[in-house]
């Protein structure tokens, strides 16, 4: 999760300051691991983009339909760098 955040706060240095971004993830095992990284970072004054992140939520995918569209995109754009690279 954290490491996910690093690049995305990375990729938003052009982007306007009033962009945020509300993470969700799909629920898991993992969720308390998910939370502890979000929050280590976001509140770590220290770090750039604290800022830009405001919540972290875990859904299922039966829960919100925008994930199983993320899960497939996800998964298509692994299938090509797979063949790709």
């Amino acid at each position: 999760m954290k490491q996910l955040m690093i690049l995305l706060g990375e990729a938003m240095e052009d982007w306007e300051p009033e962009f945020r971004v509300a993470v969700v993830h799909d629920h898991s095992h993992w969720d308390n691991l998910a939370h502890d990284g979000f929050y280590q970072l976001v509140d770590d004054p220290t770090w750039p983009y604290r800022e830009r992140f405001v919540s972290i939520t875990p859904l299922s995918s039966y829960a919100d339909i925008g994930l199983q569209t993320a899960d497939l995109i996800a998964y298509e754009a692994m299938r090509w760098l797979d063949n790709n690279l």
